[in-house]
C-alpha cells in the first residue's frame, strides 16, 4: 500500500496560519516548510507505515512527528526580523497542522 500525504492541502494551511500569526509573509513560510518537508518526508511515511502495521501507536507517531520541530528552522521568516514568540508559535501550529493532516489518512 502506498501512503500519499496531501502536501499542497498543508501548504494552504500553512499559508493560512502564516497570514494569521504574521498578517502575511505566506511565502516566507512556504519556503522554510519546503526545506522541512525535503528533510522529514521520508520519516513520516516511514511513521505512518508503522502505524498501519501496528509497530507504533497514534501517541508514538505524535512524539515522533512533535520532535521534528527541530528540523524546522524558520530562515526566510527569519530574516524578516519576526520576533521569535511568533516564530515559536507558527513552528507549533505547523507541527500540529502536520499531525493532523496525516492522521486523517485512512490506515488500512
Amino acid at each position: 500500500m502506498t501512503i500519499t500525504i496531501d502536501w499542497k492541502n498543508i501548504e494552504n494551511q500553512i499559508v493560512l496560519l502564516a497570514l494569521t500569526i504574521f498578517r502575511g509573509y505566506a511565502e516566507e513560510a512556504i519556503k522554510d516548510f519546503k526545506e522541512f518537508r525535503k528533510q522529514t518526508e521520508g520519516d513520516l511515511k516511514a511513521w505512518l507505515e508503522d502505524l498501519r502495521l501496528g509497530n507504533i501507536t497514534s501517541q508514538n507517531f505524535k512524539d515522533l512527528v512533535s520532535g521534528q520541530r527541530g528540523l524546522l528552522e524558520l530562515k526566510a521568516l527569519e530574516k524578516v526580523g519576526l520576533a521569535n514568540i511568533a516564530l515559536d508559535k507558527f513552528t507549533e501550529g505547523v507541527i500540529q497542522i502536520l499531525i493532523a493532516t496525516v492522521e486523517s489518512i485512512q490506515i488500512q
